[in-house]
């Protein structure tokens, strides 16, 4: 091979794949010089519209038409948009996957009678790394073009045992491995995320057709229904397939074995599931990992050595599965071994935390609240704004706690407002990222044990930063007993509020009043399953 056809080669080495017949290179999933000629037949359009439960990135890449070859490539940081569009999910090994796969496909371009172009010389043993520079180790074989659309729900349970419970909730919904898509999907996803109480991430995305608006999640079922109806003004390569060039007549008879071997290194054959599959799992792992972590710097809890110790054994090992793959693409006719990759033998992490009510007091109420749960926490809800309501009964002379209303934050900026009792004012003061309740005082009025006021203390990085007082000024009329109080105990964090409301008084009243703590401790690992 001259040197400026190696040139050549090299210089496509981050190109997608354009034309039928083009190189192909497994190892860095880009096209290559083109090294094959034969005749294209063009295979009509049609259309797919399907939904698919999956457990892994690697099924659900599959599912939506990705090639090994560029799950691999994604799985290192590159790709196209579509392995893109998998990898920004941040699947976890326990995680559960809805899609929903709609494509039209304007034409699939197929090779056939596929034989070594007049100016390729085929490769020997001594000149096959050569070889491989310029042209890759495959040709491409079928080209699809067209527009997709894909919608995914992600379920990032915490267990193997409460991935069952989704999938038994989906099952008994109605909703298999695989299917035609309904306007029950949406809903039968909600209840199994409702019943099994897990964070639940949708995304969408549109390929080969612009200015088309993304559709709710209420009307997804019907959009994807109707998507054969459009028309692709912007057609992209939605899927291709590749064909080894050992395939080619005329090539010498176990010229490419290193190759094949390195080929089955990468994607995996009938004994293992090669590089590709061991990557992905390491990518999982590193995934529930980082959602762990983001947990824990919402709260600031900083009592997991073993997390952060294994989070770095993990990206050792990504870093081991890269330089494997590095190797296969500078020489895959010398196939390294795979990595022993620690990781692996740690199993899967779940956050443990518990969701406890701390310093509560008052007289009780007939209604109770709590404004969080365990779910809430995972999703790194926090309090950022509250306020207090008040009122005067004519027969007392102090004033009564009619209602308290707060406001919580998730990362995605979603606000939601909680509001108790009748009165619910406007949240009025204000807390700051990092800034948490750390304790109160209040005091009791000598009629009857009424609060006579509370104060509330807020604190960020363990120093003070707001002081909230209600009312301002206790009534004169008023005396009240000494002061009492509560601190938030080290190692927990309030997270929100608990307590109960006297309903069966006109108007109602704040009857106790009390905080949720979150108190973490280490990641509790569970061993994977085979």
């Amino acid at each position: 091979m001259s040197d400026s056809s190696q040139a050549e080669g090299r210089e496509q080495l981050a190109a997608d794949p354009s034309t039928i017949l083009q190189g192909f290179d497994s190892f860095s999933a880009a096209a290559r010089s083109t090294a094959v000629q034969g005749n294209v037949r063009t295979v009509g359009a049609r259309t797919t519209v399907a939904y698919y439960t999956c457990k892994s990135t690697e099924q659900l890449a599959t599912n939506l038409r990705v090639s090994g070859e560029v799950n691999a490539s994604f799985l290192f940081g590159s790709g196209d948009a579509k392995s893109k569009y998998v990898q920004s999910l941040n699947i976890t090994e326990t995680s559960v996957v809805v899609a929903v796969y709609a494509d039209v496909v304007t034409g699939s371009a197929q090779a056939t009678d596929v034989s070594w172009a007049p100016k390729t010389v085929p490769p020997t043993a001594a000149t096959l790394n050569d070889f491989y520079q310029g042209y890759g180790d495959s040709y491409v074989s079928t080209l699809t073009t067209g527009a997709e659309y894909i919608a995914t729900y992600v379920l990032y349970s915490q267990s193997t045992e409460q991935q069952q419970e989704i999938v038994a909730s989906l099952t008994a919904s109605g909703i298999g491995e695989s299917g035609t898509v309904s306007g029950s999907l949406e809903t039968a996803v909600s209840q199994a995320a409702s019943s099994s109480k897990v964070e639940t991430a949708f995304n969408q995305t549109l390929i080969g057709i612009t200015g088309l608006p993304l559709p709710s999640q209420d009307d997804l079922a019907a959009f994807a229904l109707s998507f054969d109806t459009r028309t692709p003004d912007a057609p992209e390569i939605i899927s291709f397939e590749t064909t080894g060039y050992e395939h080619v007549p005329g090539s010498t008879s176990g010229v490419f074995d290193p190759i094949l071997a390195s080929r089955e290194l990468l994607l995996g054959d009938t004994t293992g599931t090669g590089l590709v599959g061991a990557a992905d799992v390491v990518s999982q792992l590193d995934n529930q990992i980082a959602r762990i972590q983001e947990v824990y710097a919402c709260y600031g809890y900083t009592g997991d050595a073993k997390l952060a110790q294994r989070a770095g054994q993990v990206a050792d090992d990504r870093q081991a599965l890269g330089s494997v793959l590095a190797e296969l693409r500078k020489d895959p006719t010398r196939t390294p071994l795979l990595p022993t990759l620690p990781s692996l033998r740690y199993g899967t992490p779940a956050v443990d935390v518990a969701v406890t009510v701390g310093g509560e007091f008052g007289t009780p109420g007939n209604q109770p609240f709590q404004d969080l749960d365990y779910l809430a926490v995972l999703q790194r809800t926090q309090l950022t704004a509250l306020s207090f309501g008040e009122y005067t009964p004519a027969n007392l002379p102090v004033a009564l706690w009619d209602s308290l209303t707060a406001v919580y934050l998730t990362p995605d900026g979603s606000p939601r407002t909680v509001a108790h009792g009748e009165g619910a004012p406007s949240p009025t003061w204000q807390l700051q990222p990092g800034e948490f309740v750390s304790g109160y005082t209040y005091t009791l009025t000598s009629d009857g044990g009424l609060l006579g006021q509370l104060t509330l203390t807020t604190q960020r990085g363990g120093v003070q930063l707001q002081t909230l007082t209600w009312p301002q000024a206790l009534p004169s009329a008023a005396p009240s007993d000494s002061a009492l109080g509560y601190t938030v105990p080290a190692g927990s964090v309030a997270v929100g509020f608990a307590g109960t409301l006297a309903t069966d008084q006109s108007p109602v009243a704040i009857g106790t009043f009390g905080l949720q703590l979150a108190t973490f401790t280490p990641a509790r690992w569970q061993q994977r399953t085979a």
